[in-house]
């Protein structure tokens, strides 16, 4: 939001650095937009403060008023991680690494 206040980024320019942007380094193709399908986790920020008001987890309130109303979520893991994650009772997300977008170009770096 510093960066909102004094004009480097719009709102839009910040929503995308913070949601969109991550959601396809990782390959998350159901988080960061708000399209049929979506996760439905939501953050509402005050523009005034900065500070976040009310969030949302799975399309379920977590924060209301700035206040820890609940708990939600789920692990993101890779496909090494499966096991450790299922066993350990989360819910959780397999990331497939052959969908982000981490390593694209790498070759080009190490030139």
């Amino acid at each position: 939001m510093s960066m909102v206040s004094i004009g480097k980024l719009t709102p839009i320019e910040m929503v995308k650095k913070l949601s969109w942007n991550p959601s396809l380094m990782l390959g998350l193709e159901n988080k960061g937009h708000f399209r049929k399908g979506a996760d439905a986790d939501i953050t509402v920020i005050d523009p005034n403060t900065g500070r976040a008001s009310m969030s949302f987890v799975m399309g379920r309130v977590i924060m209301k008023d700035g206040v820890v109303m609940g708990q939600s979520g789920q692990l993101l893991t890779t496909y090494a991680g499966e096991a450790s994650a299922y066993n350990s009772g989360l819910k959780y997300e397999i990331i497939n690494m052959g969908k982000t977008k981490l390593y694209e170009n790498f070759q080009a770096y190490c030139l």
